[in-house]
């Protein structure tokens, strides 16, 4: 079995991947752990996760996908953390989708990292 998500980068180039806990992005991160491995990739790929506090347990949930993603070679989990204005009452779901972009490019900006990988399926919003 070939993996190729471009090969066009160098070796020791991190990757970020945003992982929800959803079967699309663990799926996506598996498969980037595996083609960094069969690729012998030095660099790490970072598995971004973001607790959005919407829900009364996001908190675990997220603390949840670390705990699923520690076989994963090469992967690091980062919980990146959100919590909106109480005067956030509209527009909700649009403004965490902002939030979890705004929060994954700062972080890969701080990583030095370029290039993130996304997952969705049809079901997504």
């Amino acid at each position: 079995m070939r993996f190729s998500f471009g090969d066009d980068f160098p070796a020791d180039e991190s990757l970020a991947v945003g992982v929800s806990g959803g079967p699309d992005s663990m799926a996506l991160c598996f498969l980037l752990s595996l083609w960094a491995q069969k690729a012998k990739r030095k660099a790490l790929i970072h598995a971004l996760t973001v607790d959005h506090g919407l829900r009364t347990d996001s908190d675990a949930e997220a603390k949840q996908v670390g705990r699923w993603l520690k076989g994963f070679k090469g992967v690091r989990h980062k919980i990146l953390t959100w919590r909106p204005d109480k005067a956030v009452t509209s527009r909700v779901q649009e403004r965490a989708r902002e939030a979890r972009y705004e929060l994954m490019a700062s972080f890969m900006k701080k990583q030095g990292t370029t290039r993130l990988f996304l997952a969705h399926h049809l079901d997504d919003q």
